[in-house]
């Protein structure tokens, strides 16, 4: 398993860190009992880093509000602006 850890925004109060990994998945055929090996899609997991604390990054308008609450209403109109669907568009 090859895992790389990517730090964006850095000189903000909040750090986005990407977690990067691909996997070798191993299946083995019941009946010829040969076994094959294939690199899985890289998967990325996000993190975010705030207040001396990391927890895992949700695709949620609450989770993204609450991270800057004194910057609530500006997030709030950006996100309406540019029409983010966070379902969508960072899953």
């Amino acid at each position: 398993m090859k895992t790389i850890i990517t730090r964006f925004f850095t000189e903000c109060k909040i750090e986005l860190l990407a977690k990067r990994a691909k996997y070798i998945r191993v299946f083995k055929d019941e009946m010829t009992g040969q076994i094959t090996k294939e690199f899985v899609e890289e998967a990325v997991t996000f993190y975010i880093y705030a207040n001396n604390s990391m927890q895992k990054f949700h695709h949620t308008k609450n989770f993204v509000t609450d991270l800057l609450k004194d910057k609530e209403h500006e997030i709030e109109k950006f996100i309406d602006n540019n029409k983010i669907n966070f379902k969508k568009n960072l899953t």
